[in-house]
């Protein structure tokens, strides 16, 4: 039998190793800068409420950019390296709580975003071994996402809200507003960046792989706005990454659909669970 030839590899756009950890901290410095010009700035702008959430959407899409766009591409050469990696994302997210319950939310934001980056490029790098499992898992998450925020956990911890929600979402001043709220969960951050490290590993077009993402997250916000209500955010990221990339993909094997169907059983299983011991 015999194997699919893979697609060629396209021309090289990703951001080189060094170029990738120095973007990586000035992302971070950026997404600082614009959370906290943006909480100066915010009351002061006179914008009705649908207005104000559809630009405070926009420029939360441009805060986190660099930081996904150049974390995406983190390549060390050594597994020390790595372990290190995942140490400083480990913390990262711990420090969140902390800086939640300390009540400091452009730095607790910034903090949960980093991490969920760092273990989004481990998962990318050292789980998503094959181009089979890249698109299973971005199909997967497209029915998984809408579940758990419809149905699942996600609308669980919605609904308890407090500071769960607070510690597990990136916050942002809302425009025309004095508050900071909740905008998306740090899991669609983590599958971002799972996606651009696969994209990168497996010569993907990098570019158009995290514009799609990122577009997939501003058009499930434009939704949520419009509705009037949460919605998923990955089931469109993925959408439109698997768009972008359809042809770097083998769609017809019964065997990955297969492992799939069991998996989604296994995780739909374990979100009803969840879902009834977090319901209020």
């Amino acid at each position: 039998m015999t194997p699919t030839p893979l697609p060629r590899p396209v021309a090289d756009q990703r951001p080189q190793p060094i170029e990738a950890a120095r973007g990586t901290l000035l992302g971070a410095g950026w997404f600082l800068t614009v959370f906290f010009l943006a909480r100066w700035a915010a009351p002061a702008l006179p914008l009705a409420p649908a207005v104000g959430l559809l630009a405070t959407t926009a420029l939360f899409v441009v805060a986190i950019l660099p930081i996904e766009y150049f974390g995406g591409a983190l390549n060390l050469p050594t597994l020390g390296g790595w372990a290190i990696l995942g140490v400083v994302g480990a913390l990262a997210l711990g420090f969140n709580v902390f800086l939640t319950n300390a009540q400091s939310p452009g730095a607790a934001s910034l903090s949960l975003l980093l991490g969920a980056v760092i273990i989004g490029v481990l998962i990318g790098r050292f789980a998503l071994v094959d181009r089979d499992l890249v698109l299973l898992i971005a199909v997967l998450y497209i029915i998984i996402d809408a579940y758990s925020v419809f149905f699942g956990p996600t609308q669980a911890i919605l609904q308890r809200g407090g500071t769960l929600v607070s510690a597990l979402t990136i916050r942002f001043p809302i425009l025309g507003t004095e508050r900071i709220a909740p905008l998306v969960g740090a899991t669609d951050f983590l599958v971002w960046a799972a996606c651009a490290q696969a994209a990168y590993r497996f010569q993907f077009p990098y570019r158009r792989s995290h514009a799609a993402l990122a577009l997939g997250l501003l058009g499930s916000a434009v939704v949520s706005i419009a509705v009037g209500r949460a919605v998923p955010a990955l089931p469109l990221m993925m959408a439109a990454y698997l768009a972008v990339n359809a042809r770097q993909f083998n769609w017809r094997k019964p065997s990955l659909w297969a492992l799939g169907a069991a998996l989604l059983a296994i995780v739909l299983g374990v979100g009803f669970l969840a879902r009834r011991a977090l319901a209020p």
